[in-house]
């Protein structure tokens, strides 16, 4: 057995100890790099994204862009902002044709003494378009109107058609509104147009025809050639209306060599403080329109008296299945349609906040579904 001296112990101990010193500030050491780098790093990636969000949101640019040369002053016009007579003028124009009771009830029951009656109005209210050389006009199957109205330019071969319809769908329940659906009139001190059909689709129709008429007016030819249809049909099927006058002008195009360059239907209208933070007025243009899904459910179960009830009914299993449709919902399509395109082009008229997420919809996306989707659906957004 070999003795060391005491020197030789004592070295020795101080060697450990002074291994152990230097092994415990080295651990120190390396954990405090390892803390810095796993959690410096992220936040500093964070803090230079979020940066970079706040800039790009504080120089978000308003992404419309005009197409083709702007109006000239002569356009820009009292129709587009019209004095106080001449906007309670048009007001009133769109209430009587409110007034007409032009409603759709079944595919058979129409309002056919209405609508001529209605067709007479538009007549006699906008003589000076119907007499205009350029503008052509004629009734489609009794009461559906179809127009051509011929531009400027002859060489031009590729037309466009605006769509609107004269009819309106029952008025429901009446004790319900507000003030008659029909008689109403212009109401609120001159302010408001009320009534069934003053957003759909009567306003349409009047809207085109007080363009049209104001230009002819004034003795300006449009440019580019257009057509308007209205059909008679539209709230039960349009088998009566549109289905004839798609017969009819795709006789004019052929007859012209024309061909349609785009159709611009009813849609969604001039709409104040219905998105979040955004003040100014918007104008929705429809592109694109939700599907619908209509299912039946049929349950058959064993013949038997209440009095020896089975262990499930087929009302019961009937049941079940409905309350299974509610609970498994079809998958949010949220992000891969023209909504984007909506929040987009919003975004440089909104606050500041509500732009911060308008210009960063892959993310605000991302988090909703993580957080609110509780239907499961899978996040696959569009962009």
């Amino acid at each position: 057995m070999t003795k060391m001296s005491h020197d030789e112990e004592d070295s020795i101990s101080y060697s450990s100890t002074l291994d152990d010193s230097v092994g415990c500030r080295m651990s120190r050491r390396c954990k405090l790099i390892t803390c810095t780098v796993s959690i410096g790093i992220p936040l500093a990636v964070v803090a230079g994204l979020l940066i970079g969000a706040l800039i790009n949101t504080a120089f978000v640019k308003d992404p419309f862009q005009r197409v083709g040369s702007p109006p000239s002053p002569a356009e820009e016009d009292a129709f587009v902002s019209p004095n106080a007579g001449e906007a309670a003028a048009m007001a009133e124009r769109l209430a009587d044709a409110i007034a007409f009771r032009t409603i759709s009830y079944e595919a058979k029951n129409l309002s056919l003494d209405e609508l001529s009656r209605l067709n007479d109005y538009l007549d006699a209210t906008y003589a000076e378009l119907h007499q205009a050389d350029y503008v052509e006009y004629k009734t489609v199957n009794g009461h559906s109107r179809l127009y051509r109205v011929q531009g400027s330019d002859v060489s031009r071969k590729d037309p466009y058609l605006l769509c609107a319809h004269l009819d309106v769908v029952p008025e429901g329940q009446s004790a319900d509104w507000l003030d008659h659906p029909f008689d109403a009139g212009v109401i609120a001190n001159g302010t408001v147009v009320y009534g069934r059909g003053a957003i759909d689709d009567k306003h349409s129709v009047l809207g085109i025809l007080e363009a049209l008429n104001h230009r002819v007016k004034l003795g300006m030819q449009p440019t580019r050639t257009f057509y308007l249809a209205f059909g008679h049909d539209e709230e039960v099927d349009g088998n009566e209306g549109a289905a004839h006058l798609a017969v009819e002008l795709k006789k004019l195009l052929e007859s012209r060599g024309e061909n349609l360059a785009f159709i611009l239907d009813e849609g969604m209208f001039v709409m104040e403080e219905v998105v979040p933070g955004v003040s100014d007025a918007l104008i929705y243009v429809g592109v694109g329109e939700k599907g619908q899904a209509n299912v039946r459910l049929e349950a058959r179960g064993p013949q038997g008296h209440s009095s020896a009830p089975p262990k499930e009914s087929a009302v019961g299993a009937l049941s079940e299945a409905a309350a299974g449709l509610s609970r498994r919902r079809h998958p949010s399509k949220f992000g891969q349609g023209v909504e984007v395109d909506t929040v987009r082009y919003a975004a440089p008229h909104a606050s500041f906040f509500y732009r911060l997420a308008c210009t960063h919809m892959l993310f605000v996306l991302f988090i909703y579904f993580i957080i609110y989707d509780d239907s499961k659906a899978k996040f696959s957004p569009s962009f």
